[in-house]
């Protein structure tokens, strides 16, 4: 009989056991048995779970301890999951031939010679493309550089015109400072002199008039001896 899933009721059938029974082997060897439930919160039993639980009936019937079945019931559990692992890289591996054989009929086939051909001569073609282009680049950057160059003689030139003509200005901006700082040097020159000929006529002055001051001082006194010799004539 073959099955995907079963319900309680069909799983005790199956086996040949009561629920109650059922109930207990689910709570004994709980780390053995995964029963999910479905939308209606109903246990479901797998192929798998009852494969599981023919064995640990099995056991019961000829007495076996608890260690012993747990232990039985892991080997089976390592077993199957080397065989499920087995499985997989056997399916894997038919998968990679099938893909490999599909490969190499794609590579044979007649469409991939002709895109091959469609490549080379697509490679041939951006070859002479880039031959053409760098060609073209090549004479443009020529006559680029050439422009360049009388540019820049041009640019010389306007420069040393311009650097002559601030020569010629700064000559003449020499010239004229220098005109200005001499006019300036002889207006200082003539205040000096100015101030020297006043400072001397004021010497001069000041001289004369302490002289006047010295001749009076000596005529009066010459005038009060001459009246004092007088006065003791009588």
């Amino acid at each position: 009989m073959e099955y995907k899933t079963l319900t309680r009721a069909k799983t005790v059938k199956v086996l040949g056991i009561t629920a109650h029974v059922l109930k207990g082997w689910e709570s004994e060897f709980e780390a053995f048995l995964n029963i999910p439930r479905d939308e209606n919160n109903t246990r479901i039993y797998s192929e798998k779970t009852i494969k599981t639980l023919q064995t640990i009936k099995e056991m019961k019937e000829k007495h076996v301890d608890k260690e012993t079945i747990e232990k039985i019931l892991q080997m089976q559990l390592m077993n199957r999951e080397k065989e499920e692992r087995m499985e997989k890289e056997l399916g894997y591996s038919y998968q990679m031939r099938e893909s490999l054989n599909k490969m190499e009929t794609f590579i044979e086939s007649e469409k991939v010679k002709n895109l091959l051909n469609i490549e080379n001569r697509f490679f041939q073609l951006e070859k002479n493309v880039v031959g053409q282009v760098q060609e073209m680049f090549r004479g443009e950057l020529e006559a680029a550089a050439t422009a360049q160059v009388r540019f820049q003689k041009a640019e010389f030139e306007e420069i040393g015109d311009k650097l002559c003509d601030l020569v010629d200005t700064s000559e003449k901006e020499r010239a004229y400072y220098q005109a200005e700082i001499n006019y300036e040097r002889e207006i200082a020159k003539q205040q000096i002199a100015q101030r020297e000929e006043k400072f001397i006529a004021f010497v001069k002055d000041q001289a004369r008039k302490k002289e006047e001051k010295e001749m009076k001082k000596e005529s009066k006194w010459g005038l009060n001896l001459f009246k004092q010799f007088i006065g003791v004539a009588k």
